[in-house]
C-alpha cells in the first residue's frame, strides 16, 4: 500500500565501510524512500525494476537506470555484478536464477513478523485474529516464498482501534526505520542471518473473509468489530473487500457495505442481526453478544446512505438483518475467492475506460440537438 511519508529517520551520509551495489524492485513508495537512503549514504543502485508511475518518475528524476518488469530480467541484471537486490512491495515470484545473481543476497520486505504471517494482505488477516503485536521483516529470498532467514525484524503493538490503513502505516514506518538497522549492519559487514522459528501461516492472494465479507453478526461485538474494521482500508485501494450487510427491504434483498463499527457499553439482548436503533449518529446492531454501531453505509456503487435514509430502504428498529447459513456462507466465500482471481484484469481495464461517442446522443444522456 502507498502511504503518505511519514517523518524521515537518520538517513544522513556516514562513513561506512561498504559500498553495496544494488537493484530494487516494487510498485510502492516505500521502495522509493529505501532508493533515497541507499543514495543518501553513497550506495550505487544499478537500476530500478518497476513500471508504478511515481518510482518511474522518481528514478528518473534521480537518473537511474530503468527496467521494465516484464523484460528478461536475468539477462538484464546479468550484464554486471552486483551485490544485492531488494525486493520492495513487490508481490511478483522471481525465478531462482534471478535470485542467485547477486553477489551477496536477494532480500524481500515483507509487511509481516515471520514466520507466523506469511503470505498477501498479512496485516488484514492479524486484525481478523485480534492480535496484539505485530511486525516487518527483511528476509533473505528462497524459492519457497517467505520461508528465507531473517536479516532485520521491527515488533511493535498493536493498538485496540487499530485499522488495517493505521496497521500498514506502522508497518511503512516500521519498513524506513528497519531498512535502516539492515544497512547499518550491511556497512560493517555484520549482518546476522536468522532461521525462522515458530508457528507458520500463509495467507494466498485471492484467500478472502468468509461470505464475501458479510458481518457474521453471531460473533460477539468485539469481534464484529474487528471484522469491520480489518476491512478499513481509507482511500486507498481495499485490495480484499468491503464489509456488508444484507436485509430484505423494500426493494427485496438488498446490500450495503459498512464504513465504521463501534462497540457500545451496553447490549440490547437482542437476537444476533437484530437492528436495535436508528439514529443520527448510525446503526445500532445487536451481535452474539453486546450492540455495536454501524457508520458510513453505502450502497455496492459506493453511494453514501445516510442513517435517515434508511427508512425508505425498509431499515427499521426490529428487522432482523440476513444471516447466511454454513452452506450459503461457503457458496459466497468460493464465489468471492473466484471473483477476485479477475479483479487485477479489471481494475486496469476500467482504468483506462473511455466513454463511447455514439452518433446524436451526448454525454448527458440527452438526444444532441
Amino acid at each position: 500500500m502507498t502511504l503518505d511519508s511519514p517523518a524521515h529517520p537518520d538517513t544522513t551520509t556516514r562513513p561506512h565501510d561498504r559500498r553495496v551495489r544494488v537493484y530494487l524492485m516494487g510498485t510502492e513508495s516505500l521502495l522509493i524512500r529505501c532508493g533515497e537512503t541507499l543514495l543518501e549514504r553513497g550506495h550505487e543502485i544499478r537500476g530500478i525494476v518497476s513500471r508504478a508511475t511515481a518510482i518511474v518518475d522518481w528514478a528518473e528524476g534521480r537518473g537511474l537506470s530503468l527496467i521494465d518488469p516484464d523484460a528478461d530480467l536475468v539477462a538484464a541484471l546479468s550484464v554486471e555484478p552486483f551485490d544485492y537486490f531488494f525486493s520492495v512491495t513487490n508481490l511478483e515470484i522471481l525465478p531462482d536464477e534471478l535470485l542467485s545473481l547477486p553477489e551477496r543476497a536477494a532480500v524481500n520486505f515483507h509487511d509481516g513478523p515471520l514466520p507466523r504471517y506469511a503470505g498477501v494482505n498479512a496485516p488484514l488477516w492479524a486484525l481478523l485474529a485480534r492480535e496484539r503485536s505485530y511486525g516487518v521483516t527483511w528476509h533473505t529470498m528462497t524459492a519457497e516464498v517467505d520461508r528465507g532467514q531473517i536479516l532485520k525484524q521491527r515488533l511493535f503493538e498493536i493498538d485496540d482501534v487499530e485499522t488495517t490503513l493505521t496497521l500498514n502505516a506502522k508497518c511503512y514506518q516500521a519498513g524506513i526505520e528497519s531498512f535502516v538497522e539492515l544497512l547499518d549492519a550491511i556497512e560493517r559487514d555484520a549482518v546476522q542471518p536468522q532461521e525462522q522459528v515458530g508457528e507458520r501461516s500463509y495467507f494466498a492472494k485471492f484467500r478472502r473473509p468468509p461470505g464475501a465479507c458479510l458481518i457474521p453478526w453471531e460473533q460477539d461485538a468485539e469481534r464484529v468489530v474487528a471484522f469491520v474494521r480489518a476491512l478499513q482500508w481509507g482511500r486507498y485501494a481495499n485490495p480484499v473487500g468491503l464489509a456488508k450487510l444484507q436485509f430484505d427491504g423494500a426493494a427485496g434483498r438488498s446490500v450495503l457495505t459498512v464504513g465504521t463499527a463501534e462497540l457500545l457499553n451496553e447490549g440490547s439482548g437482542r437476537t444476533p442481526g437484530t437492528v436495535v436503533e436508528l439514529s443520527e449518529a448510525g446503526v445500532r446492531v445487536a451481535t452474539g453478544a453486546g450492540d455495536v454501531l454501524l457508520g458510513e453505509l453505502a450502497t455496492l456503487e459506493g453511494d453514501a446512505i445516510p442513517p435517515a435514509d434508511l427508512a425508505g430502504l425498509g431499515v427499521a428498529a426490529g428487522l432482523l438483518l440476513a444471516l447466511p447459513d454454513d452452506d450459503e456462507r461457503d457458496r459466497l466465500t468460493k464465489l468471492h475467492r473466484a471473483a477476485a482471481r479477475h479483479e487485477d484484469h479489471w481494475r486496469a481495464r476500467l482504468a483506462t475506460l473511455e466513454p463511447l461517442d455514439l452518433p446524436g446522443v451526448s454525454r448527458g444522456g440527452a438526444h444532441a440537438p
